[in-house]
């Protein structure tokens, strides 16, 4: 099964979706965030980033968007 293309801007559907979108949009259009895929270690290493740049989050949220990311937008 071929998955469909990712469309710029809107999350891929998915649990942790809803997190994705508070934590990620409040600073970048989500253009940014759907543009590449990462690997679950690379969107850890993104996100840390985000929190060095002064992203509030819990451990739970900081755990279920990495989770949701690394599947919704794995490498392509």
């Amino acid at each position: 099964m071929v998955k469909p293309a990712v469309q710029p801007g809107v999350l891929p559907a998915g649990a942790g979706r809803n997190v994705a979108q508070r934590l990620c949009g409040t600073c970048h259009s989500l253009i940014l965030v759907t543009a590449t895929g990462h690997t679950e270690a690379e969107w850890d290493s993104i996100v840390a980033r985000m929190e060095a740049n002064g992203m509030q989050a819990s451990a739970d949220d900081i755990d279920t968007v990495i989770g949701y990311l690394a599947k919704a937008l794995p490498p392509r």
